[in-house]
Protein backbone atom coordinates (compact mmCIF):
# COMPACT_ATOMS: atom_id res chain seq x y z
CA UNK A 1 0.00 0.00 0.00
CA UNK A 2 1.44 3.79 -1.17
CA UNK A 3 1.65 6.04 1.33
CA UNK A 4 -1.15 8.66 -0.37
CA UNK A 5 -3.25 5.45 0.36
CA UNK A 6 -2.22 5.02 4.12
CA UNK A 7 -2.87 8.74 4.14
CA UNK A 8 -6.29 8.61 2.29
CA UNK A 9 -7.77 5.34 4.71
CA UNK A 10 -6.44 7.47 7.50
CA UNK A 11 -8.46 10.54 6.33
CA UNK A 12 -11.42 8.10 5.74
CA UNK A 13 -11.41 6.43 9.04
CA UNK A 14 -11.41 9.76 10.76
CA UNK A 15 -14.31 11.77 8.52
CA UNK A 16 -16.56 8.36 9.92
CA UNK A 17 -15.45 8.40 13.66
CA UNK A 18 -16.21 12.16 13.12
CA UNK A 19 -19.56 11.32 11.32
CA UNK A 20 -20.50 9.01 14.40
CA UNK A 21 -19.34 11.01 16.93
CA UNK A 22 -21.35 14.04 15.80
CA UNK A 23 -24.49 11.46 15.26
CA UNK A 24 -24.44 10.69 18.96
CA UNK A 25 -24.03 14.27 19.91
CA UNK A 26 -26.72 14.76 18.09
CA UNK A 27 -29.03 11.92 18.75
CA UNK A 28 -27.68 10.81 22.32
CA UNK A 29 -31.47 11.58 24.13
CA UNK A 30 -33.56 8.99 21.82
CA UNK A 31 -30.44 6.70 22.33
CA UNK A 32 -30.46 6.91 25.71
CA UNK A 33 -34.17 6.29 25.55
CA UNK A 34 -33.50 3.71 23.26
CA UNK A 35 -31.46 1.85 25.40
CA UNK A 36 -33.47 2.71 28.71
CA UNK A 37 -36.12 0.68 26.54
CA UNK A 38 -34.42 -2.75 25.76
CA UNK A 39 -33.30 -2.64 29.38
CA UNK A 40 -36.71 -1.93 30.92
CA UNK A 41 -38.07 -4.94 28.71
CA UNK A 42 -35.04 -7.26 30.14
CA UNK A 43 -35.61 -6.68 33.39
CA UNK A 44 -39.47 -7.02 32.63
CA UNK A 45 -38.71 -10.20 31.22
CA UNK A 46 -36.67 -11.40 34.08
CA UNK A 47 -39.29 -10.06 36.68
CA UNK A 48 -42.43 -11.72 35.05
CA UNK A 49 -40.48 -15.26 34.29
CA UNK A 50 -38.74 -15.27 37.41
CA UNK A 51 -40.97 -13.29 39.93
CA UNK A 52 -44.28 -13.54 39.01
CA UNK A 53 -44.88 -16.27 37.44
CA UNK A 54 -43.67 -19.13 39.63
CA UNK A 55 -46.32 -18.23 42.59
CA UNK A 56 -48.90 -17.81 40.09
CA UNK A 57 -48.14 -21.19 38.54
CA UNK A 58 -48.10 -22.58 42.09
CA UNK A 59 -51.72 -20.66 42.86
CA UNK A 60 -52.92 -21.98 40.10
CA UNK A 61 -51.79 -25.70 40.77
CA UNK A 62 -54.35 -25.69 44.17
CA UNK A 63 -57.04 -23.66 42.62
CA UNK A 64 -56.95 -26.14 39.35
CA UNK A 65 -57.36 -29.44 41.53
CA UNK A 66 -61.24 -29.09 42.73
CA UNK A 67 -62.67 -28.49 39.10
CA UNK A 68 -60.53 -31.86 38.31
CA UNK A 69 -61.94 -33.41 40.90
CA UNK A 70 -65.91 -32.82 39.61
CA UNK A 71 -64.76 -33.45 35.94
CA UNK A 72 -63.58 -36.91 37.34
CA UNK A 73 -66.58 -37.65 38.83
CA UNK A 74 -68.99 -36.80 36.13
CA UNK A 75 -69.93 -33.47 37.34
CA UNK A 76 -69.09 -31.57 34.22
CA UNK A 77 -71.70 -28.72 34.95
CA UNK A 78 -69.92 -27.99 38.91
CA UNK A 79 -66.20 -28.45 36.82
CA UNK A 80 -67.07 -25.60 34.71
CA UNK A 81 -68.59 -23.27 37.25
CA UNK A 82 -67.09 -24.46 40.48
CA UNK A 83 -68.75 -23.23 43.51
CA UNK A 84 -67.41 -21.84 46.55
CA UNK A 85 -65.36 -24.06 47.28
CA UNK A 86 -63.17 -24.50 44.27
CA UNK A 87 -62.81 -22.06 40.89
CA UNK A 88 -64.43 -23.79 37.94
CA UNK A 89 -62.61 -23.87 34.86
CA UNK A 90 -64.09 -21.01 33.20
CA UNK A 91 -62.21 -18.42 36.40
CA UNK A 92 -59.17 -20.78 35.91
CA UNK A 93 -58.65 -19.95 32.70
CA UNK A 94 -60.21 -16.26 33.26
CA UNK A 95 -57.59 -15.98 35.98
CA UNK A 96 -54.48 -17.96 35.17
CA UNK A 97 -54.81 -18.10 31.27
CA UNK A 98 -51.40 -17.28 30.76
CA UNK A 99 -49.92 -20.67 32.63
CA UNK A 100 -49.68 -24.12 32.01
CA UNK A 101 -52.31 -24.89 34.31
CA UNK A 102 -54.39 -22.10 32.55
CA UNK A 103 -54.15 -23.92 29.31
CA UNK A 104 -54.68 -26.92 30.69
CA UNK A 105 -58.06 -25.92 31.97
CA UNK A 106 -59.27 -25.02 28.84
CA UNK A 107 -58.83 -28.93 27.33
CA UNK A 108 -60.95 -29.85 30.71
CA UNK A 109 -63.45 -26.76 29.86
CA UNK A 110 -63.52 -28.09 25.74
CA UNK A 111 -64.82 -31.68 27.06
CA UNK A 112 -67.03 -30.25 29.84
CA UNK A 113 -68.72 -28.60 27.29
CA UNK A 114 -68.94 -31.18 24.68
CA UNK A 115 -70.40 -33.12 27.62
CA UNK A 116 -73.14 -30.49 29.00
CA UNK A 117 -74.21 -30.13 24.52
CA UNK A 118 -72.70 -26.50 24.51
CA UNK A 119 -70.67 -27.73 20.95
CA UNK A 120 -69.73 -24.68 19.58
CA UNK A 121 -68.44 -23.06 22.57
CA UNK A 122 -66.75 -26.42 23.50
CA UNK A 123 -64.81 -26.07 19.97
CA UNK A 124 -64.26 -22.31 20.48
CA UNK A 125 -62.13 -23.57 24.19
CA UNK A 126 -60.68 -26.72 22.90
CA UNK A 127 -59.08 -25.25 19.78
CA UNK A 128 -57.41 -22.40 22.03
CA UNK A 129 -55.85 -25.29 24.21
CA UNK A 130 -52.08 -25.71 22.93
CA UNK A 131 -51.74 -29.62 23.25
CA UNK A 132 -47.98 -30.11 24.74
CA UNK A 133 -48.38 -34.05 24.10
CA UNK A 134 -48.78 -37.24 21.48
CA UNK A 135 -52.39 -38.01 23.13
CA UNK A 136 -53.85 -34.67 23.59
CA UNK A 137 -53.23 -33.60 20.79
CA UNK A 138 -55.12 -36.69 18.90
CA UNK A 139 -57.89 -35.97 21.87
CA UNK A 140 -57.99 -32.02 20.70
CA UNK A 141 -59.21 -32.81 17.40
CA UNK A 142 -61.33 -36.11 18.55
CA UNK A 143 -63.42 -33.73 21.06
CA UNK A 144 -64.15 -31.11 17.69
CA UNK A 145 -64.90 -34.08 15.58
CA UNK A 146 -67.47 -34.57 18.25
CA UNK A 147 -68.73 -31.36 18.86
CA UNK A 148 -69.25 -30.66 15.11
CA UNK A 149 -70.96 -34.41 14.29
CA UNK A 150 -73.08 -33.09 16.57
CA UNK A 151 -74.05 -30.41 14.89
CA UNK A 152 -74.60 -32.28 11.67
CA UNK A 153 -71.56 -30.55 10.12
CA UNK A 154 -70.48 -34.24 8.81
CA UNK A 155 -67.69 -33.74 6.78
CA UNK A 156 -65.64 -31.37 8.77
CA UNK A 157 -66.11 -33.78 11.19
CA UNK A 158 -64.65 -36.65 9.33
CA UNK A 159 -61.71 -34.65 9.01
CA UNK A 160 -61.08 -33.89 12.61
CA UNK A 161 -61.53 -37.67 13.18
CA UNK A 162 -58.60 -38.33 10.48
CA UNK A 163 -56.29 -35.67 12.24
CA UNK A 164 -57.49 -37.35 15.44
CA UNK A 165 -56.33 -41.04 14.21
CA UNK A 166 -53.03 -39.57 12.76
CA UNK A 167 -52.22 -36.96 15.10
CA UNK A 168 -50.93 -40.20 17.36
CA UNK A 169 -51.13 -43.45 15.94
CA UNK A 170 -51.29 -46.03 18.23
CA UNK A 171 -53.02 -49.08 19.06
CA UNK A 172 -56.12 -47.63 21.42
CA UNK A 173 -57.19 -43.81 20.44
CA UNK A 174 -56.24 -44.47 16.52
CA UNK A 175 -58.85 -47.06 15.86
CA UNK A 176 -61.12 -45.22 18.41
CA UNK A 177 -61.54 -42.41 15.48
CA UNK A 178 -60.77 -44.45 12.50
CA UNK A 179 -64.15 -46.20 13.52
CA UNK A 180 -65.77 -42.67 14.66
CA UNK A 181 -64.46 -41.42 10.95
CA UNK A 182 -66.03 -44.51 9.60
CA UNK A 183 -69.46 -44.39 11.50
CA UNK A 184 -70.11 -40.84 10.42
CA UNK A 185 -69.46 -41.55 6.50
CA UNK A 186 -72.06 -43.76 6.68
CA UNK A 187 -74.10 -40.84 7.76
CA UNK A 188 -73.43 -38.82 4.65
CA UNK A 189 -73.70 -41.71 2.26
CA UNK A 190 -70.17 -42.48 1.74
CA UNK A 191 -69.83 -46.04 1.91
CA UNK A 192 -66.54 -46.72 0.40
CA UNK A 193 -64.87 -43.96 2.82
CA UNK A 194 -66.55 -46.11 5.47
CA UNK A 195 -65.26 -49.35 4.41
CA UNK A 196 -61.73 -47.88 3.65
CA UNK A 197 -61.54 -46.53 7.58
CA UNK A 198 -63.16 -50.26 8.75
CA UNK A 199 -60.50 -51.93 6.96
CA UNK A 200 -57.60 -50.39 8.39
CA UNK A 201 -59.15 -51.09 11.92
CA UNK A 202 -59.19 -54.60 10.97
CA UNK A 203 -55.79 -54.92 9.01
CA UNK A 204 -53.89 -52.56 11.45
CA UNK A 205 -55.80 -53.12 14.91
CA UNK A 206 -57.88 -55.99 14.98
CA UNK A 207 -56.72 -56.96 18.40
CA UNK A 208 -58.37 -53.30 19.90
CA UNK A 209 -61.76 -52.88 21.34
CA UNK A 210 -63.19 -51.63 18.06
CA UNK A 211 -61.31 -54.32 16.20
CA UNK A 212 -62.95 -57.27 17.54
CA UNK A 213 -66.28 -56.53 16.00
CA UNK A 214 -65.17 -54.34 13.65
CA UNK A 215 -66.24 -56.94 10.35
CA UNK A 216 -69.95 -56.20 11.14
CA UNK A 217 -69.72 -52.69 10.58
CA UNK A 218 -66.92 -53.53 7.04
CA UNK A 219 -69.84 -55.96 6.13
CA UNK A 220 -72.77 -53.22 6.76
CA UNK A 221 -71.09 -50.41 4.65
CA UNK A 222 -70.01 -52.92 2.02
CA UNK A 223 -73.52 -54.01 1.61
CA UNK A 224 -74.71 -50.43 0.73
CA UNK A 225 -71.81 -49.75 -1.24
CA UNK A 226 -72.65 -52.49 -3.93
Amino acid sequence: MSQHQVEEEDINIGEAYSKAEKFLDENKQSIGIAIAAVVIVVLGTFYYFNMYLPPIKKEAAIEIAGAQRAFEADSFNLAINGNNEFMGFEEIIESYGSTEVGNTAKYYMGVSLLQTGNYEEAIDFIKSYSAGDHITRATKEGVIGDCLSQLGEYENAISAYEKAANAYVNDFSTPIYLKKAGVTAEKIGDYAAAVTYYEEISKDYSASAEGRDIEKYLAHAQALMN
